[in-house]
C-alpha cells in the first residue's frame, strides 16, 4: 500500500501552525494542529503561504481535522481566517469544565478586549461559534478521563474517512483514518487535568477583583463589563504570573498503524540541499504538545501513560511552551532525537523562549533541534514516503 506523508511546521514564531497530508492510495487526508501567532499579520502570512501550497496539490480546500491545543491566542489567532478559507470537517479541542471556561475568559480579556470579542463564543459555545462563522465543521471535545474503550476506532459507515467520535469523548477512545474498512493512521489525544490547579487560580482572581466566583463566572461573560475591566484583569494576570494562565492542554500523536518501509526527504528553505535517506524506521509519528506543563513528574508520567504504546514509533516531538524551562520535563529529551521549538528567537536574549538549559539538556542527549521562527526561512518540512502493511523487504545500499 503506497502512502505519501508530508508535514510542515510554519514560521510563525511564537506561535504554532502545523498542517500534515497523508496521501494513501486514492485518498488523501489533511489535518492542522493550532494556528496561530502572536502578530496577526505573520498567521495570516502562514495561511496565504498554505493556501497556495494545497491549491498545488488540486484536490480542493477541504481539512478532514483541526486540533486545537489550547485556547492562548498565539494559538487559535488564524483559525477565524482559515475557517472562511477552508472547509473544516472536524474541530478537535479540549474539554473545558465550567472553572476552566472562567480562566480562558479572564485570559482573553486580560489580552484585550478584541480577543474576548472573537474567541469567547468559541468558549462558552463552540458549535454557535462555527456556525456564526459559515462552518459546519463537526465539533470533538476530547476530556481528560479514561474509559473502556478497545484499542482500535470504530470502522466509518462508509468503510473510509476519519473515525474520531461524536460530542465529548474521553482521551482514551481512540481515533483513526480507515481505508477500505482498514485502519491506516492512529490519532491518539492526551488531555492535562488541571481541575484543582483551575479552580484555585479562578477563585485566586476573583479575590483580586473583590468577587466571589458566582459573580466573577457571569461578569466574564458580559460585554460590557468587560470592556470597563479588561486592564483591571490584566494586571491581575501579571501580578498572578503567566505561568498560571493556561487552563488546559492537548497534546497530540499521529502516525501509520501497520509495518512501514520508507524513504524521508527533509528540506529547510535556508538548506542548500535537499537530505534524503532510505530506512527502516521504528516509526515515523510525530507528537505535538501545545503549551502542555510537563514539568512535574505526577504531570509527566500521566502524559507518557497516555502515549506509552506509540513512543518506540515517534520521530518528532514539539517541545512545550515555546521551549520554556518552567514546562519542560528533562525525560521529553529521551522520546527520540529530534524535536521542533517554535519561537521569536533561535537564542532568546531573555533566555525564556526558548531556554538555554532546555537547549542544553536536548544536546546533551545528542538531539537534533529545528527552531522555527517568523522567518520564513526556518520553515521545517518533512516528507515520507514508501509502503504500508510491508514485513518483508529489502534495502538497497
Amino acid at each position: 500500500m503506497n502512502f505519501i506523508h508530508r508535514r510542515q511546521q510554519w514560521s510563525v514564531g511564537h506561535g504554532f501552525f502545523h498542517t500534515a497530508t497523508i496521501d494513501i492510495e486514492r485518498y488523501l487526508y489533511r489535518y492542522i494542529y493550532d494556528c496561530g501567532a502572536q502578530q496577526g499579520r505573520v498567521i495570516e502570512r502562514e495561511i496565504d503561504r498554505y493556501e497556495k501550497n494545497v491549491d498545488l496539490e488540486g484536490s480542493g480546500k477541504e481539512i478532514d481535522m483541526l486540533v486545537i491545543s489550547h485556547f492562548h491566542a498565539d494559538h487559535i489567532k488564524g483559525i477565524p481566517e482559515l475557517l472562511k478559507r477552508f472547509k473544516i470537517k472536524h474541530l478537535v479541542i479540549p474539554y473545558l469544565s465550567e472553572e476552566a471556561k472562567s480562566l480562558v475568559l479572564a485570559y482573553l480579556a486580560a489580552i484585550g478586549v478584541e480577543e474576548w470579542i472573537v474567541f469567547s463564543s468559541l468558549i462558552l459555545t463552540p458549535e454557535v461559534w462555527l456556525t456564526d462563522l459559515g462552518s459546519d465543521a463537526q465539533l470533538v471535545q476530547i476530556s481528560a478521563e479514561n474509559g473502556n474503550s478497545s484499542d482500535e476506532a470504530s470502522i466509518p459507515r462508509a468503510g473510509n474517512g476519519l473515525s474520531i467520535g461524536i460530542g465529548i469523548s474521553n482521551q482514551s477512545t481512540p481515533s483513526a483514518i480507515f481505508l477500505d474498512g482498514v485502519p491506516i493512521w492512529r490519532f491518539k489525544f492526551h488531555v492535562e487535568d488541571n481541575s484543582q490547579y483551575v479552580a484555585a487560580i479562578v477563585k485566586e482572581i476573583a479575590t483580586e477583583l473583590a468577587l466571589n466566583e458566582a459573580q466573577l463566572k457571569a461578569c466574564l461573560r458580559d460585554n460590557k463589563w468587560i470592556n470597563a475591566n479588561w486592564e483591571t484583569l490584566k494586571k491581575c494576570f501579571t501580578s498572578i504570573g503567566t505561568a498560571k494562565q493556561n487552563a488546559t492542554n492537548l497534546s497530540m500523536f499521529s502516525g501509520p498503524i501497520k509495518d512501514i518501509y520508507v524513504a524521508r526527504a527533509t528540506f529547510q528553505p535556508n538548506e542548500r540541499n535537499l537530505g534524503c535517506r532510505c530506512c527502516m524506521r521504528d516509526g515515523i509519528g510525530w507528537l505535538g504538545t501545545g503549551d502542555a506543563n510537563l514539568k512535574t513528574s505526577k504531570a509527566y508520567t500521566a502524559f507518557e501513560s497516555s502515549f506509552n504504546n506509540y513512543l518506540s514509533q515517534i520521530d518528532t516531538v514539539t517541545i512545550p511552551h515555546h521551549g520554556s524551562k518552567h514546562d519542560y520535563n528533562a525525560k521529553i529529551g529521551d522520546l527520540c532525537i529530534r524535536y521542533v521549538i517554535t519561537s521569536n528567537h533561535l537564542i532568546d536574549p531573555k533566555d525564556k523562549h526558548p531556554a538555554s538549559e532546555v537547549l542544553v539538556n536536548l544536546r546533551s542527549k545528542g538531539a537534533a533541534i529545528d527552531i522555527v521562527t517568523d522567518d520564513p526561512s526556518t520553515t521545517q518540512f518533512d516528507s515520507f514516503f514508501g509502503f504500508l502493511n510491508c514485513k518483508n523487504y529489502v534495502t538497497v545500499r
